[in-house]
């Protein structure tokens, strides 16, 4: 067989491909779905009354600020990294030392809060979750299109940014507004689960990358 047979067909077996969007589209089209959801799980579990309140308190506002704009970075850096010829910023050592600084955050007020009195509030943690599992689904679903270099990242950084943005909701449904409870079953929960995106991005990319060289 000669290389142009072989050419012609192998050919006849390609299957068209749509381009990848590119990750900035992506991110926004992401963002405005997240806020859409996240805000509509809002209305349905009902804000606290006084919410509006808590937007003058710097103890509420600011961890919720930071949680957001470090959130809004995983995402990017989940986008762009996604991309392996990208010509970016070192955007995995940005997220990574965002998403670290955020852990240290958490540890220090660990440590200089007093959390054992902090009442049972599961509840509070199942919410996040139940606001977090759309924004997560719908960006594996966008990135899989994809062959990220390092899953396990990817999937950590999709991970985080689709909690970040829920826990951000929560805090405008839960009627605990106490630093111990925000600190035990808000905050701490949600670098818990950030560690299951690695399982979740090797599983996911890994399957899809196989799927499509079988």
């Amino acid at each position: 067989m000669n290389t142009e047979t072989l050419i012609h067909e192998l050919s006849l077996d390609c299957r068209p491909v749509k381009p990848v969007a590119h990750p900035i589209v992506g991110f926004f089209k992401w963002i405005v779905a997240t806020i859409a959801s996240v805000s509509a799980g809002v209305f349905i579990l009902r804000p606290q009354p006084d919410v509006w309140n808590h937007l003058l308190d710097p103890v509420f506002v600011l961890p919720a600020v930071v949680l957001l704009f470090i959130s809004f970075v995983c995402g990017l850096s989940a986008f762009l990294l996604v991309i392996p010829d990208s010509p970016v910023v070192r955007f995995d050592v940005i997220s990574v030392v965002a998403i670290v600084i955020w852990f240290v955050f958490v540890g220090y007020l660990i440590v200089s809060s007093d959390v054992a009195d902090a009442q049972f509030g599961i509840a509070c943690t199942l919410r996040m979750i139940g606001l977090a599992i759309f924004p997560a689904a719908l960006m594996f679903f966008m990135l899989k299109k994809a062959f990220p270099m390092n899953p396990g990242l990817i999937g950590l950084l999709a991970v985080f940014g689709a909690l970040g943005f829920a826990e951000v909701g929560v805090q405008f449904v839960c009627r605990k507004t106490f630093a111990a409870h925000i600190i035990l079953w808000h905050f701490l929960p949600l670098c818990a689960l950030t560690f299951l995106g690695i399982v979740i991005g090797r599983k996911t990319f890994r399957w899809n990358v196989k799927r499509r060289l079988d």
